[in-house]
């Protein structure tokens, strides 16, 4: 196969995944120096999962009694179909109360996610 048939078929598959890509939240690095972080009222999203340097806080009932720093990573989850325009308001949001250091969006190609599972 010749190389220019080998980018036209990658071409093709990547306009294949194009179409089944789906938006679906954000990993979230927060920094705070007031404990565990609480985000009842941001609306359009939930926060599936928490950690801290590693160690699940969400969804443990009970959290740990000792956490390392005042960083944690949050998983955000979009309670309906979204678009880079919510994820940027999400961030101008939660930004009003909480600083962050990194960002990486969740998408889900053909159903499935294409990010890991913790």
């Amino acid at each position: 196969m010749h190389w220019r048939q080998n980018d036209t078929m990658a071409e093709e598959r990547q306009k294949e995944l194009d179409k089944d890509m789906h938006l679906i939240g954000i990993d979230l690095y927060i920094i705070t120096k007031g404990g565990i972080p609480n985000f009842d009222w941001i609306e359009g999203f939930k926060c599936e999962f928490m950690s801290n340097r590693g160690r699940s806080i969400l969804p443990i009932e009970d959290p740990p009694a000792s956490l390392m720093g005042s960083w944690y990573r949050c998983r955000f989850i979009a309670t309906q179909t979204i678009s880079d325009q919510d994820i940027h308001r999400f961030l101008e949001k939660i930004s009003e109360t909480y600083w962050w250091s990194a960002a990486q969006k969740l998408w889900n190609y053909s159903g499935h996610p294409a990010y890991s599972s913790s």
